[in-house]
């Protein structure tokens, strides 16, 4: 059982993109009236906004969004006398990889190609809410050259059960991957590839980690799921559905050495408050043993004078 939090991925480590990082909005400008609804976007805060009310010149005048939801989120700014202008709606499209929020996804005609520069030791690479034929990574360091290199592509196989399904069961295909034991080369730039034969390529999360090896997880875990889902009925009995998004809860059990107890219950402690990780169960991407979230709940049993038992409850981000 590894575990490898999240790397917050910031301006200065993306290194390239093959795509612009905003094509389908327009940035914000002082000079231009917005409607209710109306989307702008900034470069600075790499963040879509939606007008809550009308503004520009012709408008009562012009609010940076930027400026107004940091003074909005400031208890130190007095805002009593402001209206709301704007509201975040989602990262721009290039930065929908590193949102932590992995089920609104990046899209790219043909292929997303991105190259990272952490400027720390990853040995961990994750994938989360993929469409793609192929992932690749390449990692790169300034020395020694390419040290790692591999393709995979994404038709999930685990549903094939005997030769009939084997010819007529639906190719279904793996949404998420994750890439463990990258050679940990701290100057390293880290290029993933993900192309597709016809579409858009798409991938709602990049996450890059370091692993830290804790014990071994245990048989007894288990999956379950929370729909955000409605379905309700009128009157007359019909149904009125709206569908929403799926989350999964993955339940980790693992037995570690109790002389590690105190390391790990502090780095619990840190990864508080939402903080996301790679939950890595077992070796590869085994189903229900791996998990990409963050950590609800953990209690710990002391079996004997040796070894402890560590319940892990963790959520999809």
């Amino acid at each position: 059982m590894r575990v490898a939090p999240a790397i917050a991925i910031t301006d200065d480590m993306l290194v390239s993109a093959n795509f612009a990082e905003e094509t389908g909005v327009a940035a914000w400008s002082s000079g231009t009236n917005y409607a209710v609804a109306a989307l702008t976007w900034s470069a600075t805060t790499h963040t879509i906004y939606r007008a809550v009310v009308a503004s520009g010149p012709a408008n009562g005048g012009a609010r940076d969004p930027d400026v107004e939801v940091a003074d909005f989120a400031d208890d130190l700014v007095d805002t009593s006398g402001m209206t709301r202008k704007w509201q975040v709606y989602t990262a721009s499209n290039l930065w929908k990889l590193f949102d932590k929020r992995p089920s609104i996804v990046c899209e790219n005609a043909g292929s997303i190609e991105i190259v990272l520069a952490p400027g720390e030791v990853v040995d961990v690479v994750g994938l989360r809410n993929v469409t793609a034929d192929s992932v690749r990574v390449v990692v790169t360091d300034p020395e020694d050259g390419v040290v790692y290199d591999v393709t995979r592509d994404t038709v999930d196989n685990s549903g094939i059960a005997d030769g009939y399904e084997y010819y007529f069961e639906p190719l279904d295909q793996l949404t998420d991957m994750t890439f463990q034991y990258v050679p940990p080369y701290p100057d390293a730039t880290i290029a993933i590839t993900l192309t597709v034969a016809g579409g858009a390529a798409a991938c709602g999360q990049i996450v890059l980690g370091r692993a830290r090896r804790w014990g071994v997880a245990n048989l007894g875990g288990g999956l379950g799921g929370m729909d955000f889902s409605t379905v309700e009925f009128d009157e007359f009995g019909e149904r009125d559905v709206t569908e929403r998004d799926m989350v999964l809860d993955t339940r980790l059990i693992v037995s570690v050495s109790s002389t590690r107890v105190q390391t790990l219950t502090r780095i619990l402690k840190r990864l508080r408050g939402g903080g996301a990780a790679l939950w890595l169960g077992a070796e590869d991407d085994r189903f229900g043993y791996s998990a990409y979230g963050f950590l609800r709940d953990w209690n710990l049993d002391f079996d004997n004078g040796r070894n402890a038992q560590i319940t892990l409850e963790v959520r999809d981000n």
